[in-house]
């Protein structure tokens, strides 16, 4: 088990640097395709290339396993903050932003389960450490399993319905784009998110943000 967790650990390490990479990618292409305009492309195309410089950072230059997923972490919410960014300012299709946030709320979600779970068996190594003793383990005890899916769970459910919170129609993403995204709201539609007595015939869904 102490192996399994080393391996999905050091796995999950390096495929958030291929993911980040990706999303960089995703800029670069719009920005050769001048979608948004062709204003500010050479700071375009710079910022598109920060997250796969971050992603060989971390693979290349730090050798703890866990803080290497918590950069990668804090990697993708920096991302997301630009792609909000890039929404506001019409560099990005409508739909873009809101698959981005559910995104990377489960991806960070799931690097912070893996750096829980893996905490309690990496060890920091020293700087004098040879390469066969980077990574060491500690046992830990069976009953502590449980948790790990439990707060999976909880956080799987806190990132779903803080992304229904965000899909809500009072809330304003963009003054320009969708100021008044309550209006798109029909009489037999429910914006909650359950409807137990069954009065509307379907549940209202949010096309853009």
């Amino acid at each position: 088990m102490p192996e399994a967790v080393m391996l999905i650990s050091e796995t999950q390490a390096a495929y958030g640097c291929a993911i980040l990479s990706f999303m960089g990618a995703v800029h670069w292409g719009l920005a050769m395709a001048h979608f948004g305009g062709s204003a500010s492309l050479t700071t375009r195309y710079v910022l598109s290339t920060a997250p796969a410089l971050l992603g060989f950072f971390t693979l290349a230059l730090v050798p703890h396993v866990p803080i290497r997923l918590i950069v990668e972490a804090i990697g993708f919410t920096g991302l997301l903050a630009g792609d909000l960014i890039a929404h506001h300012r019409g560099l990005v299709p409508p739909w873009y932003f809101a698959l981005r946030l559910l995104l990377t709320s489960i991806v960070v979600a799931s690097l912070g389960v893996t750096v829980y779970a893996g905490s309690s068996r990496f060890v920091a190594p020293p700087l004098s450490a040879s390469p066969a003793k980077m990574l060491s383990i500690k046992k830990t005890p069976v009953g502590v399993y449980p948790l790990f899916g439990i707060m999976a769970f909880a956080m799987g459910g806190a990132t779903f319905f803080l992304t229904h919170l965000a899909r809500h129609p009072e809330v304003v993403w963009s003054r320009r784009n969708n100021p008044q995204p309550y209006q798109s709201v029909k009489q037999n539609e429910t914006t909650k998110l359950y409807n137990p007595n069954g009065t509307f015939e379907r549940t209202w869904s949010r096309n853009a943000l």
